[in-house]
């Protein structure tokens, strides 16, 4: 349903809101592309919001294990901290391995791979029109 300009978007009341982040957290988890963080396909907003409610050791945890004990993969403390506990080698390393994995994965079983995904966006389109009303 197509928003007219100026129009008013009502929004769900905290109980409603810390509900529905928890269900995308879990099912983010169950997700196959949520291999480093739980809000990697989801919208800007709900990631933010998922943000907001962490706590601030959740928020720094990885840039804490490499202050105290460097890269996650290689142990260096020379490079800088890129993300989830890697130095930028080992991460962009990490993050291609699993991309050529999934490639694969997809190669191996298309119509399974294409039923997750076709059942991914459906879901992703019900919970919109679920959240929009």
């Amino acid at each position: 349903m197509p928003r007219t300009k100026g129009e008013v978007i009502r929004m769900a009341p905290e109980a409603d809101l810390d509900r529905l982040i928890q269900q995308k957290v879990a099912e983010a988890l169950d997700n196959q592309k949520a291999i480093l963080e739980p809000w990697f396909q989801t919208s800007r907003a709900l990631a933010a919001a998922i943000r907001r409610h962490q706590s601030i050791f959740h928020k720094r945890k990885f840039a804490l294990y490499f202050e105290k004990w460097g890269c996650l993969i290689c142990g260096t403390k020379k490079e800088a901290h890129a993300a989830h506990g890697m130095c930028h080698n080992c991460r962009c390393r990490f993050v291609h391995r699993l991309q050529d994995l999934e490639k694969e994965y997809a190669k191996a079983h298309p119509q399974e791979y294409e039923n997750q995904q076709t059942e991914s966006l459906t879901s992703r389109i019900r919970n919109a029109q679920k959240i929009l009303g």
